[in-house]
């Protein structure tokens, strides 16, 4: 539960002060290396789980963003038959034992953006721990479970520093398929050799080992791009295409007078056809007057 709070805490700070964020989540593999398997420790199944700021800068190839990387890893079982006595009783009864680590840390990714490929590498800052879980289950006579917790409460500690290689293939605008391989350089730890437990005096015992605690990873996610700004009505030019403007040619206006709208303009053209519709009915009627008016004669001459 403090874990998930710590998670959930920064969650909640991420949201309110990073106005696009990216959030991954997916299976992760990991192989422990050099000394760390040696002595006896398994490869484990887990998750990833990262939350990363906006990129910066927006305008250049090569991008920067900083966030938060949870990691958890659940080791191959192991498992045997014991027999106990227990209060006078023998019980046959079989162990499972599982070593787990969880790691908490600070990433720095640089991003390559191209345009289907965003290329990153990653480098990891933080703290993982490491912890037993074994349960002893009884089988006769009387099927009864009998657990022992083996660590009561303790639990062992050491920082380490990762990189990582990725390529992030764009699947839609909003969502990423990210493949990666990881390398975590840990610092010295101790944790329990499961391979070694045993039963004293109906007591459960474990080899303690100290080593460096390198491990290889590889795993594959699913990254959402989350965008919390308002966004503009206006488009936004893509692929560094450039936006250009038709020029419309200027109105002529021979009053050389300021710009009318429309309406006026449809206007004063219905006025002058108006007038002349008039000016032409007037002239055809005095036409028509001047034909019906009978012309004068000339008188002839008279002979001298």
């Amino acid at each position: 539960m403090r874990k998930n709070s710590v998670i959930f805490c920064f969650l909640f700070l991420c949201f309110h002060c990073f106005t696009q964020v990216s959030v991954g989540y997916g299976y992760s593999g990991a192989l422990p290396l050099s000394d760390f398997k040696k002595e006896g420790y398994k490869f484990g199944n887990g998750y990833d789980f990262y939350l990363l700021s906006n990129s910066f800068p927006r305008e250049t190839k090569f991008r920067l963003q900083i966030g938060l990387d949870v990691n958890q890893f659940y080791c191959i079982n192991e498992t045997a038959d014991y027999r106990i006595i227990s209060n006078g009783s023998l019980y046959d009864a079989n162990l499972k034992s599982e070593n787990e680590h969880f790691g908490v840390g600070l990433k720095l990714r640089l991003t390559q953006v191209t345009q289907n490929f965003n290329h990153h590498i990653d480098v990891d800052f933080g703290a993982r721990n490491f912890y037993t879980n074994i349960l002893l289950s009884s089988i006769t006579p009387e099927n009864k479970d009998i657990k022992f917790d083996f660590l009561k409460g303790g639990s062992y500690t050491s920082s380490y520093t990762g990189i990582t290689l990725g390529s992030m293939y764009k699947l839609t605008r909003w969502l990423y398929l990210d493949l990666y391989t990881r390398v975590d350089f840990g610092k010295k730890a101790n944790w329990f050799n499961l391979s070694s437990i045993k039963n004293s005096n109906n007591d459960l015992y474990c080899d303690i080992k100290n080593t460096s605690t390198p491990m290889f990873w590889f795993g594959a996610s699913l990254c959402f791009q989350f965008n919390f700004k308002n966004k503009s009505n206006e488009s936004i030019p893509q692929n560094n295409q450039k936006v250009t403007e038709i020029p419309q040619k200027p109105k002529e206006n021979k009053d050389d007078s300021p710009s009318t709208n429309s309406d006026e303009t449809i206007e004063n053209s219905s006025t002058v056809r108006k007038a002349k519709s008039i000016g032409k009915t007037i002239y055809n009627f005095f036409k028509f007057i001047e034909k019906l008016t009978p012309k004068k004669t000339e008188e002839p001459e008279k002979k001298r």
